[in-house]
């Protein structure tokens, strides 16, 4: 993966990490499509959405480079 391609993943998980909506946005194309094993998603505010909910679950979110 290109360097600045991981950057910007590992920004926009930080963020997650963070709980941080606004940061999150920044990241976010109005095309994005989000897909688990739950549900699939498509659009910036859909997955601003999902993203929101995923949050309430989580305590900690840490991006770990191989």
């Amino acid at each position: 993966m290109h360097r600045d391609n991981a950057a910007i993943i590992e920004t926009y998980y930080t963020e997650v990490g963070k709980k941080n909506i606004e940061g999150i946005k920044r990241y976010l194309h109005p095309d994005a499509q989000f897909i688990s094993l739950f549900v699939t998603v498509r659009g910036k505010e859909a997955g601003l959405e999902a993203t929101k909910n995923v949050m309430t679950f989580l305590r900690a979110l840490h991006c770990v480079q191989n």
